[in-house]
């Protein structure tokens, strides 16, 4: 059976619905909002919608380790305007 939130879009620049992203973290194995963006374009745009995309992955990631931190923590989230 669909699930109706699963067509609430998330980013409203993008139209990246949550079924898009879940579709990422569940079966792309997508473990960062680096690699949900990468995926899905998600957050590209305004950057908005970063914390929510972060409670995507919570919701969703499956347990287990703590992935490593691949870079700076600034590569996880755009930078703030200047």
């Amino acid at each position: 059976m669909k699930r109706a939130d699963e067509d609430q879009v998330v980013c409203a620049c993008l139209q990246v619905t949550e079924r898009q992203l879940r579709a990422a973290v569940e079966q792309a194995g997508v473990q960062s909002v680096r690699e949900l963006m990468r995926a899905t374009e998600a957050g590209t745009g305004c950057t908005a919608c970063h914390h929510q995309l972060e409670s995507c992955l919570t919701r969703w990631s499956r347990p287990g380790p703590a992935p490593c931190l691949a870079g700076p923590a600034r590569d996880t989230y755009a930078s703030p305007p200047a």
